[in-house]
């Protein structure tokens, strides 16, 4: 049931691939990049970027209704993360992005004896994603690593499948939440102006009915 990272950044619509397209146009066609973003433009201030990491997902915590026995979890999938950002002054970015949280997976038996299982065999997966608008402080402690912080909100889609003894419902939802971070960069010295990112990050998801904590490493570019 678990989707290889390929299958995430497909599921991304392809954004992902198109980003790590440009962001090797940009290096091999830096020269250029330079002509057409001369020094002083707008330009100058954007970066993008890519990340791979993990997500523990809590949403399957609430599907236990007092009915269940021999309870198996999941909750910890691959994610997937696109991002493109602003940098209002050298402090301060606005950055937005769109992340695959991966699944969360519940297995058990039930007697019936709660509100939400019919008895048997049962089982529930939750899938999540979302698009997320952020402000970002960042502090350099050295010359090449500097450590930041971000504040925002997601604007989330859930779905849930249920699998009751071979009967499938599912239940889709969306909204926004709080969403906050902190993580470091490092840069790593390269004219092409490459940028490691490494952070974590908290959402909360429908009234904080469930958490996702997310850690990640990014491929940062920043535009000449």
């Amino acid at each position: 049931m678990k989707k290889c990272v390929y299958d995430r950044l497909h599921q991304a619509g392809g954004v992902s691939v198109w980003v790590v397209i440009l962001v090797a146009v940009a290096i091999t066609q830096n020269a250029q990049a330079r002509e057409l973003f001369p020094a002083g433009t707008a330009a100058q201030h954007v970066y993008a970027g890519v990340g791979v990491g993990a997500t523990n997902n809590d949403a399957s915590d609430d599907w236990d209704d007092g009915s269940v026995s021999s309870i198996s979890t999941d909750k910890t999938d691959t994610s997937t993360k696109v991002f493109v950002g602003y940098e209002v002054t050298p402090n301060v970015a606005v950055e937005g992005s769109y992340s695959d949280f991966g699944e969360s997976e519940f297995s058990a038996t039930s007697d019936g004896s709660g509100d939400s299982w019919a008895p048997g065999q049962v089982s529930g997966t939750n899938e999540s994603s979302g698009f997320g608008l952020s402000a970002v402080g960042s502090w350099p402690v050295t010359d090449r690593i500097t450590v930041f912080g971000k504040l925002g909100m997601l604007w989330w889609k859930s779905k849930n499948t249920w699998n009751e003894s071979g009967f499938i419902s599912v239940e889709e939802s969306s909204g926004s939440d709080l969403s906050y971070g902190a993580g470091l960069e490092y840069d790593v010295g390269l004219p092409q102006r490459f940028v490691y990112r490494f952070e974590f990050e908290r959402h909360a998801v429908d009234d904080s009915q469930y958490q996702l904590n997310t850690g990640s490493a990014s491929l940062v570019y920043r535009f000449p």
